[in-house]
């Protein structure tokens, strides 16, 4: 019931947040969140925010899959953590094609150029799906610090998407909670 009521409340928050960005380049607060992490841009930084980023990026993140459902024990840990990674691939490009938000532009300063649309974040999205999982399971086996510890990729990964100016900080906002819809559909299936 947890689950549902999850999905349910993440998905509207989705709703919500999708509203008020179609449509539009940017939203003015938006500079307020990505402008300090502009200001403090330094050669080190940028290295960092570049591997920060691959944390996201699905290619890791299918080996990752593929190295812990090995170690998974019970069948419904291992097709959950496949399911998820799955319905990320799926509804991601899904998402940014039917809202269509461009890339954010020179005012943001990007430091990479990506060839699809902004919202939501592939990266985000794809670290809250899987890593997001991922803490959920240590969070059920007794491990709340590990869980804890394991959902540090994500913020890792949306900071850096803005960092680099690759997204707007809404867009990591709606990767963030379109990858809790995707966890919370897969719960919300398991018998």
């Amino acid at each position: 019931m947890r689950w549902r009521a999850v999905l349910a409340s993440s998905t509207s928050a989705l709703a919500l947040l999708a509203v008020a960005v179609l449509g539009t380049q940017e939203m003015t607060f938006e500079h307020f969140w990505a402008d300090p992490l502009r200001a403090h841009r330094s050669a080190g930084l940028t290295t960092a925010m570049s591997l920060f980023t691959l944390l996201g990026d699905n290619r890791l993140l299918a080996v990752l899959v593929m190295a812990v459902s090995l170690r998974l024990a019970a069948l419904w840990e291992k097709g959950g953590l496949v399911a998820v990674y799955l319905l990320n691939l799926v509804a991601n490009p899904l998402l940014k094609a039917l809202f269509r938000r461009g890339r954010p532009d020179a005012a943001f300063d990007p430091l990479v150029q990506e060839p699809f649309y902004s919202f939501p974040s592939g990266h985000t999205m794809a670290s809250a799906a899987v890593y997001g999982f991922l803490a959920s399971l240590l969070w059920r086996h007794g491990h709340p610090r590990l869980a804890a510890v394991t959902l540090l990729p994500i913020a890792l990964v949306g900071l850096s998407r803005v960092y680099l100016g690759a997204h707007f900080p809404t867009d990591v906002v709606g990767g963030i909670l379109a990858g809790t819809v995707v966890i919370a559909l897969v719960y919300s299936t398991r018998k």
